[in-house]
C-alpha cells in the first residue's frame, strides 16, 4: 500500500478524490492513494500489493475511528448540508461506484465539471450495512468504505448489517474473497489457523465490523428519523439502551480478552440491559423485517424477528423527545428542527423491485441500492437523497429518491467466486430465496 502522506504536490494533483481536497480534505492523506485507486476501479492486487498486511494496516486504523463513535450515531444535517442513504450494496462495486457515489463523485471529476451548469452540492452519505457477500467485489467494497471512513469520518458513516458478522460472511462469498485477493497474494498463512477455514484479512474485517455502530438518528430543519439495517425485536424500546450495548461483542471470533478486542466495562446506565436483551435488541437491529402482523414474531431467517405496525408505533412513541447534540466539534450547529418525535424508521435488508418501498402505513421506508441482485434478480436499486435547504419550513422530512438499473459490468455476474452461480449453488440460492427478493410487495405509501 502506498502511503500518500509523503507524496509531493504534484503527485497529489493525480488522485481522484470524492471531496475537494481544499474544502473537505482528507483527515490523514494515508489512504487517498487507496481511495483514489478504487474510485477508478483499479485492481485490488494493486491497491494492496502487500495483501493481507495492507488489509491489517487499514482495519486497525479503521477500527480507532469507529470504536470512538457511538452504537447510535447522531447525524445532524443543517439547512447547507445533503445526506445521501444507501441499501445493501453486497460487493456490487461497479454498482456502488455508478450509482451510489455518483452524485458526488462526478462533480469531482475533471471531464464532468467542466461547463457543468449544475450548482455544487457535497453529500454525506450514511450506509445502511450489508456491504460484503454474494457480489463479484465485497473486498474492494468494504476497503473503500472503510478507507473513507479514516479520511472523512464526518462525512461517511458505516452501520452495521447482518452479513458483516463472521458467521455469515463466513459462508455467503466474503471468507473466500478474501482468501483468493489478499491471502493468497501475501504468501502468508494465519499462524496455527488452517488457511482452507479462515483468512488473516477476513479475521481483520471481522474485527472492524464488530465496532460498526449499530443505528443512527438523522435530524435535520423538518425533522428526524430512524435508521438500522434490519429493524425491530420485542426489547428495541428506548435510543438510551441501544447506545448502551457492548456492540463489540456481538459475533467476535474470539475471547474478550483477546488482544484484538478492547472489552469496556458496563455502564451503570447499560445496567438495565441484560444480556439477553442486549442480544435480542442487537438480532432485531440487523435482522428483523417488517410484516403486516401484530407484535412479533419469530423470523423465517432463523434470526430476528417479524414486526408490526403497532411495534413500530410503540418504537417512535417511546422514543419521543430524543434530543439530537447542537454541538459538532466544539461549533454550534446552524438550528434543526425542534419537533421532539421519531417521524418514520429507514432500514435496508430487504430486496425490493423498484429499489425502495414504504411500508406500516408510511412509518417505515426499506431501501436496497444493489440492482439486479446477485444478477438474477431484475430489481432496481435505490439512494434516498435528504437535501438540507429542501426541508426548510416544512413539518416533515422529505426524501428524494434517485432509482437506477444495474451496471452493465454486472449484469449476468452472479454472488459465487467459485466459478459456480448462485442458482448452482444449493446453498447460495437457498439463503437468497430466504431474503425475500422476489417481488414482496411492501404498502407503498407516506
Amino acid at each position: 500500500m502506498v502511503d500518500t502522506t509523503q507524496r509531493t504536490d504534484e503527485e497529489l494533483a493525480t488522485l481522484v478524490y470524492l471531496y475537494h481536497p481544499t474544502t473537505t480534505p482528507p483527515a490523514t492523506n494515508k489512504y487517498t492513494r487507496v481511495i483514489s485507486d478504487l474510485l477508478q476501479n483499479s485492481d485490488i492486487t494493486d491497491v494492496f500489493p502487500g495483501g493481507a498486511a495492507d488489509a491489517t494496516a487499514l482495519c486497525e486504523d479503521a477500527k480507532r475511528v469507529l470504536e470512538r463513535e457511538s452504537a447510535v450515531l447522531d447525524i445532524v444535517v443543517t439547512r447547507e448540508e445533503n445526506l445521501i442513504i444507501v441499501g445493501d450494496i453486497h460487493g456490487q462495486f461497479v454498482d456502488m461506484l455508478s450509482n451510489v457515489l455518483a452524485p458526488q463523485l462526478d462533480q469531482q471529476l475533471p471531464h464532468k465539471s467542466v461547463g457543468s451548469q449544475e450548482p455544487y452540492r457535497e453529500y454525506k452519505f450514511l450506509f445502511l450495512g450489508d456491504y460484503v457477500d454474494r457480489g463479484p467485489q465485497s473486498v474492494e467494497v468494504i476497503t473503500l468504505l472503510l478507507a473513507l471512513k479514516i479520511e472523512y469520518p464526518q462525512h461517511v458513516f458505516l452501520i452495521r448489517g447482518n452479513h458483516e458478522e463472521a458467521q455469515t460472511c463466513r459462508m455467503y462469498g466474503f471468507l473466500q474473497e478474501c482468501r483468493s485477493k489478499l491471502d493468497e497474494k501475501s504468501g502468508k498463512g494465519v499462524g496455527s489457523l488452517n488457511m482452507f477455514l479462515t483468512s488473516g484479512a477476513w479475521l481483520q474485517y471481522n474485527m472492524v465490523f464488530c465496532w460498526l455502530p449499530l443505528a443512527a438518528v438523522v435530524g435535520c430543519p423538518s425533522g428526524m428519523f430512524f435508521c438500522a439495517h434490519g429493524g425491530l425485536s420485542p426489547r428495541t424500546r428506548r435510543i438510551s439502551d441501544i447506545k448502551s450495548l457492548r456492540r463489540h461483542e456481538y459475533g467476535q471470533l474470539v475471547e474478550p480478552t483477546s488482544s484484538l478486542y478492547m472489552v469496556s466495562p458496563r455502564s451503570d446506565q447499560s445496567e438495565e440491559v441484560s444480556s439477553t436483551d442486549e442480544k435480542s435488541i442487537i438480532d432485531g437491529l440487523l435482522w428483523s423485517d417488517p410484516e403486516q402482523i401484530t407484535g412479533c414474531q419469530m423470523n423465517f431467517r432463523g434470526c430476528g424477528f417479524l414486526f408490526g405496525h403497532d411495534v413500530t408505533r410503540a418504537f417512535l412513541d417511546c422514543n419521543y423527545g430524543y434530543k439530537l447534540p447542537n454541538v459538532r466539534e466544539g461549533k454550534l450547529e446552524s438550528p434543526v428542527s425542534e419537533k421532539p418525535e421519531l417521524q418514520f424508521m429507514v432500514r435496508a435488508h430487504q430486496c425490493v423491485s423498484e429499489g425502495y418501498c414504504w411500508g406500516h402505513d408510511g412509518l417505515v421506508l426499506t431501501l436496497f441500492s444493489a440492482p439486479n441482485y446477485c444478477g438474477m434478480s431484475h430489481n432496481k436499486g435505490a439512494i434516498a437523497l435528504l437535501h438540507g435547504d429542501a426541508q426548510v419550513g416544512k413539518n416533515r422530512v422529505a426524501l428524494e429518491f434517485r432509482v437506477y438499473n444495474g451496471a452493465s459490468a454486472l449484469r449476468g455476474r452472479m454472488c459465487s467466486n467459485s466459478g459456480t452461480t448462485a442458482l448452482d449453488n444449493p446453498v447460495i440460492g437457498n439463503y437468497f430465496s430466504d431474503d425475500s427478493c422476489a417481488g414482496k410487495s411492501m404498502a407503498a405509501g407516506h
